[in-house]
């Protein structure tokens, strides 16, 4: 059947809803999603965490893995974070802290759902470990905006996400996944 609409007054996009409808979103409210907001390193760790369990992905139990800057956080951000870094999505920004109110850079995009996407049951191609079909949708996730396909000149690595961006590509990676 179809995605029912997330019900979101700011935006309108099938990507959303979708994202919406399996819980890899909530919102930045009830009623809206911030397309254009950007996107900060504790929702990245939430969104990855929610896509992971809608793909099959066996979270390991988000036990403390060091961050000291995450204390003030709710505890299922901690977990998020905690359990990405369990999994090897994230390295933190040094050993002992992640950053949770930095935006998410283009290049960090592309390594969380890389690492991502090698945790899936299966991946690009039917499995996990194809290392070229992984790198392969995170490169392509990149130039989602790119109607000419991928262009070196198409990546800005720099340029923090928006919140519309990351449903394109979680959207995509999670269909390559599946």
């Amino acid at each position: 059947g179809l995605i029912p609409q997330a019900g979101f007054t700011d935006v309108t996009s099938a990507h959303v809803d979708c994202i919406k409808y399996y819980g890899i979103t909530k919102g930045t409210t009830a009623t809206t999603y911030s397309p254009t907001a950007s996107v900060t390193r504790w929702q990245m760790a939430l969104f990855l965490t929610r896509m992971a369990t809608r793909t099959g992905v066996t979270l390991p139990d988000g036990s403390d893995q060091g961050f000291t800057d995450i204390a003030g956080e709710s505890a299922e951000i901690r977990t998020a974070i905690n359990q990405i870094k369990q999994l090897g999505v994230t390295v933190g920004k040094t050993a002992t802290t992640f950053a949770p109110d930095d935006n998410v850079t283009r290049e960090e995009m592309a390594l969380f759902i890389e690492r991502w996407l090698e945790t899936a049951a299966a991946g690009p191609g039917g499995t996990s470990n194809d290392d070229a079909a992984v790198a392969l949708v995170a490169a392509s996730a990149t130039h989602v905006n790119n109607p000419r396909g991928p262009s070196p000149r198409a990546v800005t690595w720099t340029r923090p996400h928006d919140h519309h961006h990351l449903a394109t590509y979680r959207r995509r990676a999670a269909a390559q996944a599946a």
